[in-house]
């Protein structure tokens, strides 16, 4: 006997044909809005898939930064800012300072007044805080004021500023000392 088949298996085959490819009725023409929003909903998913268990699977999560990382070249839109967006806290929740630097600095050339440009800009400014580099932190930090009219974002973007500048005195201190 075979085995009853499950909701998601009967959804996707009745309702959403193509749901797991890129072609079939949703991507016949690759062209269309949908495309790039499937291709998201893959990426996601594999993201899912890959930091979901006790251990990340590597060969899942190397899949899904391709995936993430094609949809981001793609034309601009929402599918290509959550890829960027999801490539930044991929390798923000990865402690790769390298690829969280060049994704963030990707997502604000292409989307500076997006309503995450702030966050990305305050987490470069800790990038570059962590490799030593305060005066660019600061630069960081006090842009956050300008692309949000957020209190809570000006406060916590005044906290980094402080902290970074009490960082750069207390390093001119040991040099001089």
């Amino acid at each position: 006997t075979s085995a009853a088949p499950t909701f998601s298996s009967r959804y996707v085959r009745r309702f959403v044909p193509g749901i797991g490819t890129m072609s079939g009725p949703l991507c016949s023409n690759q062209a269309s809005a949908i495309c790039p929003a499937v291709a998201l909903f893959r990426a996601e998913y594999n993201v899912r898939q890959a930091v979901g268990g006790p251990a990340p699977d590597a060969a899942k999560l190397a899949n899904a930064s391709a995936m993430l990382d094609a949809l981001a070249g793609s034309s601009p839109g929402y599918p290509s800012r959550k890829a960027l967006a999801t490539l930044f806290a991929l390798a923000s929740s990865q402690g790769d300072d390298g690829a969280m630097r060049s994704s963030a600095e990707r997502y604000l050339s292409l989307y500076p007044t997006s309503p995450f440009a702030w966050v990305v800009t305050l987490r470069l400014g800790q990038v570059h805080e962590r490799a030593g580099d305060v005066t660019t932190a600061l630069a960081d930090y006090e842009r956050v004021g300008t692309l949000t009219s957020s209190p809570m974002a000006r406060v916590i973007s005044l906290v980094y500023q402080a902290r970074a500048r009490e960082q750069g005195l207390s390093g001119d201190v040991a040099r001089l000392g």
